[in-house]
This record gives C-alpha cells, structure tokens and sequence, in this order.
C-alpha cells in the first residue's frame, strides 16, 4: 500500500504539522474501533480501562532512551476515547475530524449497501473519509500499535507488517495474566 498511494498534497501537510513535535520522540499508536461495532453481536469491545492500562504497561516497559518524552497518537470513531486518553495521559496527538459522540444505539446506521456503519459518516461523508485517511496516515508513522483490530488497522499493518503491535481483544487480560 505504502509504495503505489500517496496522500494529497493538503493532507499531507496535515500529517507533517501534527508529527512536526514529534518527530524525535517515540510515537505509539492507538486505534479504538467503537461505535456501531459495540452493538455488533459478532464483536466484543473492549472497555477504555483495559486500553489505558495496556497503554501505560507499554509505556513503562520501553528502554530509558525512548520513555524520555514518548508521544501517543490517538485514531478513533468515538470522541469520548480521545478525550479519555487526553485526560490521562500527557502527550496525545490527534486529528481534528468528525467523530462519533453517542455511544448507545444511535451511533449506528446503514450504508448504501444495508451494512452497519458509524452514523457520522452518514452526517458529513467526506469529513469522515478525510478523517480516517489522516488517522491511516499517522497510525503509519507510529513504532508502535496497540488496537482492537478493524478495517484501519489492518491498512496500516498491511502498510508497515514490520510494525510492532498488541491486539486488545476478548482475552487481552487472560493472556496480560499468563504473562
């Protein structure tokens, strides 16, 4: 993927102006998959705390030269999650985009095709796709990924399969416990 597409110019520029303070630090990447997917009985969706504990064990763990000033990057459907990693954690990057701020049934709709999909998609569709190309672009550009896997993820791993990454998924903990 990396090798045959390329950002737009202007999104590219959003890329480099948030990554600008960044550039030396060690970035780890976030990627919460929420919305319609939490009312998906195929899904079992993790709750913010188990991110935020997997995120701090990260952090703790990593050698003294790059715990110096780490940087998380957030990517996300609910704006709740990027407020709550804000709210607990000192450097947090985001995009500015459209995001999901309901989490009950309301976060959901169908698409064109009869598929579940986020409902602020269907609110402001090119703020959304420009939304999760910037999010796409800067999960790349992390060392590090910690998610709970969807359709984004799997872009950026297909982009960077050299990329470290832990899938926060129904067994997170148990396997966390084994360790």
């Amino acid at each position: 993927i990396g090798r045959y597409i390329s950002l737009q110019a202007r999104l590219s520029g959003i890329v480099e102006t948030l990554f600008a303070h960044a550039s030396s630090s060690y970035v780890l990447g976030v990627q919460f998959r929420g919305t319609d997917a939490r009312h998906d009985p195929r899904r079992n969706i993790p709750e913010y705390d188990v991110f935020a504990g997997a995120i701090s064990e990260h952090l703790n763990g990593l050698p003294a030269a790059s715990a110096q000033s780490p940087v998380i990057f957030a990517a996300s459907d609910e704006h709740a999650f990027i407020e709550m990693l804000k709210s607990r954690f000192e450097s947090v990057l985001s995009f500015e985009t459209v995001r999901e701020v309901s989490q009950n049934a309301s976060a959901e709709t169908t698409g064109p095709m009869g598929w579940r999909m986020p409902s602020f998609i269907g609110q402001d569709r090119d703020k959304a796709l420009e939304g999760a190309i910037l999010d796409y672009a800067g999960l790349c550009r992390c060392n590090y990924m910690i998610h709970n896997f969807g359709s984004l993820t799997n872009a950026v791993l297909l982009t960077r399969p050299e990329m470290g990454n832990c899938l926060i998924g129904d067994d997170y903990e148990q396997v966390m416990a084994r360790h």
